[in-house]
């Protein structure tokens, strides 16, 4: 059992190393399963309760199944009538909107999503790029895997609903709004990111604030900018100095 814990350990090190930018989803299956292996082996190659080696496999097995228990029931209650609607937008990228989100999430934070319809058992971690009246909303770029399969579905079924759920929000943002200036800076689908910075922080300032707010985007193809475009002109519209580089 040593032997075969040491054999999973030294096997997640190689595919972390080789596989985890090339397939990231084979890799994650792999790591998790290797990790339900170490746990398991550690535990019976000293299966004595003396040797409190077991103590402490069972309860690291614990914390996970536990984890594991406690995503699981939120993805359950944030999936009742909940849908996102998927729009594909220029150079690969989709906006999702889903209808229902946690009364305290704020752009800038991340969380899980669940869409069956593309990945059934899969769930993967968004910036969350706006909060509308209860409405979340993401921007993803299309790389490989299920954000090229989203895509991918965006483009034959625009605005289709689908049945969706998320697992968070995860991350904490400072608030930006107590300082003299702010400067955002982001490459590229980065951007999904600062602009619910910057929007979400333009709601918190006060109507006689004085704070300044610079914000520089790079992106390389001019349909990336395309996409974001509204988001631009309406956030000049409050005091935000904008450059945009390509």
């Amino acid at each position: 059992m040593g032997i075969v814990a040491g054999v999973a350990m030294c096997l997640i090190a190689v595919t972390s190393l080789l596989i985890r930018k090339v397939r990231y989803e084979v890799w994650y299956l792999a790591h998790v399963t290797f990790y339900v292996l170490i746990v398991i082996c550690v535990g019976m190659h000293r299966p004595k309760i003396s040797t409190h080696s077991v103590i402490v496999a069972i309860f690291v097995g614990a914390l996970w199944f536990s984890d594991r228990l406690i995503r699981f029931a939120k993805l359950t209650f944030f999936s009742i009538g909940n849908s996102a609607t998927i729009t594909p937008l220029p150079n690969g990228g989709t906006r999702i909107v889903l209808a229902r989100c946690p009364v305290r999430t704020e752009p800038g934070a991340h969380c899980f999503l669940w869409i069956p319809k593309v990945r059934g058992f899969e769930t993967h971690p968004f910036t969350v790029a706006s909060v509308d009246n209860g409405r979340m909303s993401f921007v993803v770029a299309a790389y490989d895997g299920f954000t090229r399969d989203l895509h991918n579905y965006a483009l034959n079924n625009p605005g289709a609903q689908l049945r969706a759920s998320i697992d968070g929000p995860y991350g904490t943002v400072p608030n930006f709004a107590k300082y003299d200036k702010i400067v955002l800076i982001a490459g590229g689908s980065g951007g999904s990111f600062t602009f619910g910075i910057a929007t979400n922080t333009i709601r918190k300032l006060a109507t006689d604030s004085k704070s300044v707010i610079e914000f520089v985007w790079v992106v390389r193809e001019h349909g990336i900018y395309s996409f974001q475009a509204q988001r631009i002109r309406d956030l000049m519209l409050n005091r935000i100095y904008f450059v945009v580089q390509r």
